[in-house]
């Protein structure tokens, strides 16, 4: 078979060997034998018979989808059940009539990227409806139809997958007693439902249960922009229960030291974690050819002051790598008889929750009511983990009669009241402080529920996002999950990115969802947009200016480079100028943390380098240079612009040499600087300035 999607067709492939299996003990599938024996040509009899092809795009006739709905709709009266329609290419079919519903069990479509128009069709039409159980459709888009794209009817275990319902009334229709419906489940992905009338999905009526939608887009296109549906995103109620969009809920159970010698190679070094000191404990792994060979906690020694490591080995075959944390940080060496090797290892983040989506996180933007709308006795409702902004209600609307003007649901002192997901109280960020830039966040929550915080706003995430009118929720990213034991929570080690807006989300052991607690805002933290100079002397001093946003304007703000914290000497909200330390030779990360604590790290932004620096004072300075013999232009390259002349004694010839700007070659008789020459050099500039000079060879 080759209907374009390797899983459904395994899944169909499957289906058709365990229907015309042998029953090797019990009749039906058992735990010991399975389906039976195997028979291939049963097998291969049904295929033929069962799987139908689609190779016109015609209303009607042979070869048309409407022929192989009609067909198998027959087999399934007459007793048979299973079959495949599967399409020869992608096709544009525009109905002159409404297709039959689909009344087979089992049976599988694959759209290979076709269309269904409904353009023609008159207001009462639908799409696809669904009647039978253990159907699944893959890979087909439904436009233009008046009522639903798809329906699901009162059937069970109907699959849903990489649908396009575009244009219609409604998206996606499951009703009257439909159960089991998964949507997108599994990873792959689910509908995209946009510019249709009402809402992209609903899901209503007594009865209906166990909805699953993931992995979907609703109001927003394949390329992310808005293509919003007229009503709510999503919709649930008349009684549906146990619907889950988004994310399920999960019940959390929840040295090596010496000295170089001839033939070994000893390693020693510092850590950083997102560009800040690895505190002591940090476990520092050292893997050969990637197998773990030994391992240490930072703090054993000191190496410059800072907590350090130190590994030894005998003799290495391979190659020699690191991680922080069980985090690897990307560098790798050779191993060398003898050597010593000075090493900074750097992670971006390897002690603390590092933000990404939940599993089955939908998107729902831009729909002209709400985001998720619950409405009347609906509840069981998850609605977790979801990218879900700019949309024209709340984010999250639990809709009772009750309900103020704002459509913001009111929490009660004991969360006794009823209505939509039992109008479960919304949870209430109280506070956050920073720790190494990463966050803990405190609030109140209903007891035993689980909370999860989101950014509502991020600038580095989904820029064009601005906080929900009503200031309560809005969700672009996903930042983590706790439980609440006592009725608060406290949630650790978060990194907040560029988030200058927090909300919350709390679900209860019922599988109910709350509407977003009230917005917290932040502000959106440092950020560093660049570094000048972008490299200085390893001995440190060189003056350096850290560009961005959102600095705190006094010199209470930290700063580190490598590592290493650097002296502040003038700091704004846009512009920070430093005095950086000393470090190793090679790029390091720039880190700039507020005086609430919180960070923001660049890495590889400053290199240190081999260069002396020499402070002059502006008019006359005697120094010594301390480099190689140089020419003295190149010399003094790194001070052009900023001084007239320069003077040497020789010993030799018991004169004064000089070098002065723009005179006559013959003038000019200081022709090179050689290694502990004394020299006297004016400087023009108005301040002192650093004369970079290279160090002498090692």
């Amino acid at each position: 078979v080759d209907g374009g999607n390797a899983e459904q067709e395994r899944l169909l492939i499957r289906k058709l060997l365990s229907n015309s299996a042998l029953d090797a003990d019990v009749p039906g599938v058992d735990f010991a034998s399975g389906a039976g024996v195997v028979d291939a040509v049963a097998a291969g009899e049904d295929a033929l018979q069962t799987i139908l092809t689609v190779d016109s795009d015609a209303d009607s006739g042979p070869g048309t989808l409407r022929a192989a709905i009609e067909a198998l709709n027959d087999a399934s009266a007459a007793g048979e059940t299973g079959g495949a329609i599967l399409f020869s290419g992608s096709f544009e079919i525009v109905l002159e009539e409404p297709l039959p519903a689909i009344a087979a069990s089992g049976l599988t479509l694959l759209g290979s990227g076709s269309s269904i128009n409904g353009l023609n069709l008159p207001g009462s039409a639908s799409g696809l409806v669904v009647l039978g159980d253990g159907i699944a459709i893959d890979d087909l888009a439904l436009r233009n139809f008046a009522q639903a794209g798809v329906t699901v009817v009162g059937a069970s275990g109907v699959g849903l997958t990489r649908l396009v319902l575009r244009a219609n009334g409604i998206g996606l229709l499951i009703e009257e007693g439909a159960s089991s419906v998964t949507v997108g489940r599994g990873g792959a992905p689910g509908v995209e439902a946009v510019l249709n009338a009402r809402e992209g999905i609903l899901v209503r009526g007594s009865g209906t249960s166990g909805v699953v939608v993931q992995n979907s887009r609703v109001g927003v296109g394949a390329a992310g922009g808005n293509e919003g549906n007229g009503g709510d995103g999503i919709r649930i109620g008349d009684g549906a229960s146990g619907v889950v969009v988004g994310a399920t809920l999960v019940d959390e159970a929840s040295l090596l030291t010496a000295q170089a010698v001839e033939l070994s190679h000893t390693f020693s070094g510092t850590a950083t974690i997102g560009g800040l000191p690895a505190p002591e404990g940090t476990v520092i792994q050292l893997l050969i050819d990637g197998v773990a060979s030994a391992a240490t906690s930072l703090g054993v020694i000191d190496v410059d002051g800072l907590p350090g490591f130190v590994f030894t080995l005998g003799s290495a075959g391979g190659v020699i790598s690191f991680e922080v944390n069980a985090v690897a940080d990307g560098q790798s060496f050779e191993f060398e008889a003898g050597a010593l090797t000075s090493v900074l290892l750097a992670v971006e983040r390897a002690a603390g929750v590092v933000a990404m989506p939940l599993p089955g996180a939908n998107t729902i933007a831009f729909n002209g009511g709400a985001g998720i709308a619950v409405e009347g006795d609906a509840t069981g409702n998850t609605l977790r983990g979801n990218v879900i902004h700019s949309n024209g209600g709340l984010e999250i609307d639990l809709r009772s009669a009750g309900d103020p003007p704002t459509g913001v649901t009111a929490n009660d002192p004991d969360d006794s009241d009823a209505g939509p997901n039992g109008l479960l109280n919304r949870p209430r960020i109280s506070s956050i402080s920073f720790v190494d830039g990463l966050a803990t966040i405190r609030g109140q929550s209903g007891v035993g529920t689980v909370v999860d915080v989101y950014a509502a706003v991020a600038v580095d995430v989904l820029p064009g996002v601005s906080a929900d009118p009503a200031r309560v929720g809005g969700a672009v990213t996903f930042l983590g999950s706790v439980r609440s034991a006592d009725g608060t929570f406290a949630i650790e080690g978060l990194e907040l990115g560029r988030a200058s807006s927090l909300t919350a989300l709390a679900t209860d052991s019922g599988g109910n969802t709350s509407e977003f607690g009230a917005n917290f805002e932040i502000g959106p933290g440092p950020s560093i947009a660049g570094v000048t100079p972008s490299q200085g002397s390893r001995e440190g001093g060189t003056l350096v200016t850290i560009a961005g946003d959102g600095f705190g304007t006094s010199t209470a703000v930290a700063v580190f480079v490598g590592g290493r914290e650097a002296t502040v000497v003038s700091g704004s909200g846009s512009e920070i100028r430093i005095q950086a330390p000393g470090g190793p030779e090679g790029p390091m990360p720039v880190v700039v943390v507020n005086p609430d604590g919180r960070s923001d790290v660049l890495f590889d932004a400053f290199r240190y380098v081999g260069l002396h620096l020499v402070l002059l004072q502006p008019g006359w300075n005697n120094v010594t240079w301390v480099g190689p013999e140089t020419p003295v232009t190149a010399a003094l390259s790194p001070l052009a612009g900023f001084f007239d002349r320069v003077f040497a004694w020789d010993g030799a010839v018991q004169r004064f040499e000089g070098f002065v700007v723009a005179a006559p070659a013959f003038i000019n008789t200081l022709t090179a600087l050689r290694p502990g020459q004394v020299v006297w050099i004016f400087l023009t500039a108005p301040v002192p300035l650093f004369w970079e000079q290279p160090l002498p060879d090692r």
